[in-house]
């Protein structure tokens, strides 16, 4: 993969869901076991690859080939054909992997669909087997996480001198983690910050320059995507930090809250109608938030601006 796509993947997201049948399935030489989602956004199609893992026991049964077919077809009669079949012996399991091109042609991923397998058991000539995936009858499902975590960057700048302090901090999110509780998303991020800073000349800049030091901290947070503008998810987020390092022989302290919005690329919801429960989404973010900033002191405080980007579970 390029540099260029790679960059694209990472700022588009991607939604995966990995989903169980919901009735199990009768005994047989073919068992589904898995179905996996894949969609892109950034493909204007909004692309959706499908992994299907199937229980056949390596010892009783071959498998030859396989199609996955809408259901008023014949039998055994064609459709989309696996870009790639994987063998896990060890595990009596083979996984199909489908692209969106061979399934859009059909419909298979919204229509009722079935699985064609042509296997070979010992002594016996080949036969096949057909196995509804996508019916009225039996539905995939997953439980979403209640939990999400990412990572983040951070830049942050104060408005003005705190206390005849210029400040300017460059953040690394080392670990945003926490819980979905409704449409609200509440957690706690860990940072460490560089920080470059020095006494404020009333003309501007630093008098007698300025120095670098380190801090670590923490911020708890609540982030609630309220509307979704397209492939855009937007919502208010709050939080209050606390970071603290030690230099100048002594320990100081930078606290104070903030708030602002947060931008979320995700895919448009994964609607079909033999599946339940949404995919996960690792989502690229900006947030542009503004501050009221102490240093050591719990006052005064200095207004600030700070932008991130963060990749996260969404």
């Amino acid at each position: 993969m390029d540099r260029l796509a790679l960059l694209g993947l990472l700022a588009s997201g991607c939604a995966v869901g990995t989903y169980k049948p919901t009735r199990a399935y009768p005994e047989g030489p073919i068992q589904p076991r898995e179905l996996k989602l894949e969609q892109r956004p950034l493909d204007p199609r909004h692309s959706i690859d499908m992994r299907l893992s199937i229980g056949a026991d390596s010892q009783r049964v071959l498998v030859a080939s396989a199609h996955l077919a809408r259901t008023d077809q014949p039998a055994c009669s064609g459709g989309a054909t696996p870009e790639e079949i994987v063998a896990r012996p060890g595990r009596n399991e083979v996984t199909l992997a489908f692209r969106h091109e061979e399934l859009v042609s059909t419909h298979l991923v919204d229509a009722p669909s079935s699985l064609d397998v042509e296997v070979v058991e010992p002594g016996q000539t080949r036969g096949c087997v057909r196995v509804p995936i996508l019916d009225d009858d039996r539905a995939w499902t997953r439980r979403r996480s209640a939990r999400f975590a990412g990572v983040g960057l951070r830049f942050l700048g104060a408005v003005r001198p705190i206390a005849d302090e210029r400040l300017m901090r460059l953040d690394a999110q080392l670990w945003i983690a926490g819980w979905r509780l409704g449409r609200a998303r509440a957690g706690f991020e860990v940072l460490t910050s560089g920080l470059i800073h020095g006494q404020a000349d009333p003309m501007g800049g630093f008098r007698g320059g300025a120095s670098f030091d380190t801090a670590w901290g923490a911020a708890p947070f609540v982030h609630v995507p309220v509307v979704q503008l397209g492939l855009i998810a937007v919502g208010p987020e709050a939080a209050y930090e606390l970071a603290a390092g030690y230099w100048d022989r002594s320990l100081h302290a930078l606290h104070g809250p903030r708030a602002g919005l947060r931008f979320n690329v995700v895919p448009p919801p994964l609607r079909r109608r033999h599946i339940e429960g949404p995919p996960e989404v690792i989502s690229f973010a900006v947030s542009i938030d503004v501050g009221a900033l102490a240093f050591d002191a719990w006052a005064p405080r200095a207004p600030t601006l700070s932008v991130s980007t963060i990749v996260e579970s969404f």
